[in-house]
């Protein structure tokens, strides 16, 4: 898939997020209508940013390899997402009954870093496909670094 298509769907991403976010809160703490406790809105910031994160170091891989992910690229996803949060949670503060929290950067944050260690994780497990190494077992793919 292309760079551009990619980079597509991460702006999509952040659409979605924009627009999710630009629904206002009643006072009965309701958005929508539909009551969510404080626990899923907060797990829902880590894996909504987390799938950012994941998004953007899709966009920024450069494909040179299938298991190894550069860490300056890591970081770069990372700084994206936690960039992008910060303008959502300030956006927010002009959304009728939100108000943007450092707190939720922090989560949104701490989404971007998980997704990347993730994605670091499965590669570093996944066989190369085809490779072996000097003993003629298949080698695994590094991690970030």
């Amino acid at each position: 898939m292309s760079r551009a298509t990619r980079l597509v769907a991460a702006v999509a991403w952040m659409a979605v997020l924009w627009i999710l976010s630009s629904i206002p809160t009643a006072p009965d703490q309701t958005t929508a209508g539909i009551f969510v406790p404080k626990v899923l809105q907060k797990t829902l910031h880590v894996i909504a940013y987390a799938m950012l994160s994941a998004a953007w170091l899709w966009v920024l891989d450069t494909g040179r390899s299938a298991t190894n992910t550069n860490t300056h690229t890591g970081f770069m996803a990372i700084g994206l997402t936690t960039t992008y949060a910060a303008i959502d949670e300030f956006h927010q503060t002009f959304v009728p009954g939100r108000t943007g929290s450092p707190w939720d950067v922090a989560l949104d944050a701490c989404g971007a870093a998980l997704a990347i260690l993730a994605v670091a994780a499965v590669k570093a497990h996944v066989p190369v496909s085809g490779k072996t190494n000097h003993r003629g077992t298949e080698r695994t793919g590094e991690s970030l670094g």
